[in-house]
């Protein structure tokens, strides 16, 4: 099962981050943060920089909030999208922060772009790699335990 985000755009000036939260309720293959469409929003007075010279550096962790110190992953999704195999069930926190918005001369220019996330999860029953593995219900079965004793290094049977 893939699940997509609905595509919005976010704009943001230099260094100001967006906050994603992604709830993975279930064990999943991967998910995978992209960044399309991204253009500048407002006047450049330098024009030699365009939208493939913008980093959007992407930062992720389980649990906690990442910053560009402290964080699972990271990518800079201009570049590649950022792919997190075999994810741990829970909350994971996605933040996104334009770089290399400095190169305009004009301050007021902010990075735009569109975030999708992708989740792959198997159909019930399957797991592994591309979901290619059955799944099975493991028991419990309990046995009586015995105690051996070494006497002089060999054992001894206790009868009970």
């Amino acid at each position: 099962m893939t699940c997509k985000s609905n595509l919005k755009t976010f704009c943001a000036h230099e260094g100001v981050p967006n906050i994603f939260s992604l709830d993975i309720i279930n064990v999943a293959e991967e998910f995978t943060v992209m960044a399309s469409d991204v253009k500048f929003s407002g006047t450049t007075s330098n024009k030699t920089t365009g939208a493939n010279d913008v980093g959007l550096m992407c930062f992720v962790r389980h649990g906690a909030m990442p910053s560009v110190t402290v964080y699972d992953y990271s990518s800079d999704l201009n570049k590649a999208p950022l792919v997190i195999h075999s994810p741990l069930i829970g909350r994971w926190y996605i933040t996104i922060v334009p770089i290399n918005l400095v190169n305009t001369q004009d301050t007021n220019v902010t990075a735009c772009y569109s975030v999708e996330s992708h989740m792959l999860q198997c159909s019930l029953g399957k797991a592994g790699p591309n979901c290619t593995m059955d799944t099975y219900t493991l028991q419990v079965v309990f046995f009586a335990r015995f105690i051996l004793p070494i006497i002089e290094g060999k054992y001894t049977d206790i009868n009970y």
